[in-house]
């Protein structure tokens, strides 16, 4: 590590002569000093370069104005900054000829200070008026690089570094210029076509198609740059084929192929892509990452849950979220990009980020459109909007949305009260802020009842006593329990993001899962579904017996974060059309990791009709691997019959799905025992015990009575070590609910297993 140091030291020592010797390229002139963080060592190089005004060559001037511009990176004084810019201007006065001079200069306007109005109390850091005023009149900072980089592009119309930067400012508003995006596009057209080499610039100009909605422009940008193998370019085309539905699934493989090899750009891209979706933990995790590859396995890591979470495939929940993050990148952007979020807003806890789009626009990143949504126009108010979700696991939530006084973008606000205008609170304007509070309120009534009851309380408060004090015990009782309630949904919906498949109509289905051990001593899980024949549309010339069903079987492991899934299309033959209580059977197997901590997702859509639903659940998955302790694998229940849809080994079973069974109705019970001995002598207790029974009628009787079987047997394992066991019920069973437990017992080793499993009698 010290000869590591020793060489970098070297290395920034001579760096100074090896610039003025060697005169390397601009771009390498930047890159050198982008690894340079000793502020004191950059003015050593600083000084013995003329200023600009003296300077002999163009080389002397970027030299000083790029050490400048770096010097303020580091220390953030505008000082430093301001002397940046000089030196930039000064020399394009002398050398005007020079694009690489008016790029710099556009760098320094770009990348500087902002200009800062003092306020009572301090200074109002994010909101400038100064800037804004700035802006209309096309004197910011901003508007003055797009000048000297269009200047630039002018003297080199194949300069690729002036025409990327000049697309950096056209996203870094937000893409809320559609013209200054399309200047940003031709200007990259125009210097691809000029002999432009960059990867970047193609990637870029995918990128300002897409941000104009040409989205086939954009994928036919990229196609070449793709084809090299680039991350970035993969990326880039990746996105423009995922915002084209019939293209999902060639996007989503060039974007895990960027994953394969990605690179610290590509990377980064995809970051802030993803950034307003994560959560604290995750932005956590992040900052532990160091390699690109680290990168790209998180982030690999991190579409595999989200798409497990919603029940779709990686590509389906990847071009939800470009097509959401384009309608926010295109509709919900700041209205200013220096805005400032004020005071009572609900992302204070969302990771830091600098997002082109306001609050509405990260809601709808996370949440998708909202179902309904209110806005109040009555004088009083401040710009606002209520949307309304019926979230998964959350339920009904509003989200709140004011422009506060003194901002230019839509924050979210902790109560609906906020978006009563200031001004409208002074002693002279009581009544319109009253009138204000209550259209605010009776606005709402459609989205919440509860509404209505606060508006008629507050009314008759307001009545009695006009100026009554919104923040004041009375008025906040009255909105309180309701306002507390939403913004616990609402925090809890700011640490999770939704997405739901658009169906034809909700498709119901029974399902089980079970798990065996494979050949190989792993785990394989069967998910089995029972979809009602009524719901679905049978294929076409199948004489209403065929059906064609979309099947999914989804496990996350909660501690772990892997995923595994099986995604498959079935076609199911019945024997005859299906009368209106018949089921259409089929089920999907997969290996899976043994975890105590698995949630899985089983998505079933009519492949014909449209119509499909999810169903979560969670499940214990053992682990099988052991050659010494007795093992048992899950109980499958099935119907007497001869015929069936699932087999194992050389059996056949029909599911018994729902497993529910009428009273002297018997059933089929199966299971398999790992790892006995051949000969090895063995007993069996099987129970099945109710359990809905209240403590008394435990105590003194009453209500299903448990069922008890005991048996002995001589063990005869395959070759495979696996005996199956296959028995025939017939007890007595009272109406209920049952808990079966199976438990095997190798009597001479005293080796035990245990299994059980819930079914129903009605």
């Amino acid at each position: 590590m010290r000869v590591r140091s020793l060489l970098f030291s070297a290395f920034f020592v001579l760096l100074p002569a090896f610039l003025t010797a060697q005169s390397p390229s601009p771009e390498t002139l930047q890159d050198s000093l982008a690894v340079i963080s000793d502020v004191p060592l950059l003015h050593r190089m600083e000084r013995p370069l003329p200023a600009a005004a003296a300077a002999s060559t163009p080389w002397e001037v970027l030299q000083r104005g790029f050490i400048e511009h770096r010097i303020w990176q580091l220390t953030g004084d505008a000082s430093d900054a301001k002397r940046a810019r000089q030196t930039f201007e000064d020399g394009a006065e002398r050398f005007a000829a020079d694009p690489w001079i008016r790029y710099g200069w556009a760098r320094a306007l770009a990348d500087g200070p902002e200009t800062r109005l003092r306020v009572a109390g301090g200074v109002l850091s994010d909101v400038t008026i100064f800037q804004s005023v700035g802006e209309i009149l096309k004197r910011d900072p901003r508007s003055r690089a797009r000048g000297q980089l269009r200047r630039a592009l002018q003297l080199n119309p194949a300069f690729g570094e002036a025409a990327l930067l000049l697309a950096d400012l056209a996203v870094a508003d937000g893409g809320r210029s559609s013209a200054l995006v399309r200047e940003a596009r031709d200007v990259l057209a125009a210097a691809r076509a000029a002999g432009a080499t960059q990867p970047e610039v193609g990637n870029k100009l995918a990128r300002m198609e897409t941000l104009l909605g040409n989205y086939a422009a954009a994928t036919a940008v990229t196609e070449a740059n793709a084809a090299s193998g680039d991350a970035g370019a993969l990326k880039a085309r990746a996105e423009a084929l995922l915002l084209q539905p019939s293209r999902q699934a060639e996007g989503a493989q060039l974007y895990a192929r960027a994953l394969d090899a990605p690179t610290e750009e590509a990377v980064a891209a995809m970051f802030l892509d993803v950034q307003v979706l994560m959560n604290a933990t995750e932005a956590a995790e992040w900052k532990r990452l160091r390699t690109p590859a680290e990168k790209g396995a998180w982030i690999r890591r991190f579409w595999d849950r989200r798409a497990a979470e919603s029940g779709v495939t990686v590509a389906e929940r990847l071009a939800s979220h470009y097509k959401r993050l384009e309608i926010a990148r295109r509709s919900y952007v700041k209205g200013s990009t220096r805005g400032a979020s004020g005071f009572g807003v609900l992302l204070v806890d969302r990771p830091a980020g600098d997002y082109p789009f306001d609050d509405r626009g990260a809601i709808l990143i996370r949440h998708g459109p909202p179902e309904a949504v209110v806005s109040t126009q009555a004088p009083g108010t401040l710009p606002n909007e209520t949307w309304a979700y019926d979230l998964p696991g959350i339920g009904p939530q509003l989200f709140h949305f004011v422009t506060l006084a003194g901002t230019q973008e839509y924050a979210l606000v902790s109560d609906i009260t906020t978006a009563i205008d200031p001004a409208a609170s002074r002693t002279s304007f009581g009544n319109l802020r009253n009138r204000a509070l209550l259209s605010l309120l009776q606005d709402r009534i459609p989205l919440d009842q509860r509404y209505q009851v606060a508006a008629a309380r507050i009314n008759t408060m307001l009545v009695r006593q006009p100026m009554l004090p919104l923040d004041g015990t009375d008025v906040r009782a009255a909105l309180e329990n309701m306002d507390a309630e939403y913004r616990t949904g609402a925090r809890r919906a700011l640490r999770t993001d939704t997405y739901r498949r658009p169906y034809e109509g909700a498709l119901s289905f029974l399902h089980d899962v079970f798990a065996f051990r494979t050949p190989f001593s792993r785990t394989e899980l069967t998910a089995a579904f029972a979809v009602p024949a009524s719901q679905l549309e049978p294929l076409a010339a199948s004489n209403n017996s065929r059906f064609a069903l979309k099947l999914s079987a989804i496990l996350l492991d909660t501690l772990q974060g892997t995923v595994t899934r099986m995604d498959t299309t079935v076609e199911v033959q019945l024997a005859q059309p299906p009368g209106p209580r018949d089921y259409v059977h089929a089920h999907v197997t997969l290996p899976v990791i043994p975890s105590e901590h698995t949630v899985y997702t089983l998505v079933a859509e009519d492949m014909v009709g449209g119509r499909g639903s999810s169903v979560d659940g969670s499940r214990r998955l053992r682990d099988f691997s052991s050659s010494e302790n007795l093992l048992v694998s899950d109980i499958v229940l099935a119907r007497p019959s001869a015929a069936g849809e699932w087999r194992r080994g050389d059996q056949t079973f029909r599911l018994a799905l729902p497993r529910s069974f009428a009273p002297s109705s018997p059933f089929t019970v199966f299971y398999e025992v790992y790892n006995f001995e051949p000969g090895e002598r063995f007993s069996t207790h099987i129970s099945a015990v109710p359990v809905n029974r209240s403590t008394l009628q435990r105590v003194f009787g009453g209500g299903p009575r448990p069922v008890d079987v005991r048996f002995d047997g001589i063990a005869s394992p395959g070759s495979d070590g696996v005996q199956q066991e296959v028995r025939e019920v017939a007890t007595e069973l009272e109406p209920g609910r049952y808990r079966m437990t199976i438990t095997v017992t190798a009597q001479g080793s005293r080796r035990t297993a245990v299994t059980e499993t819930l079914f129903e009698v009605k």
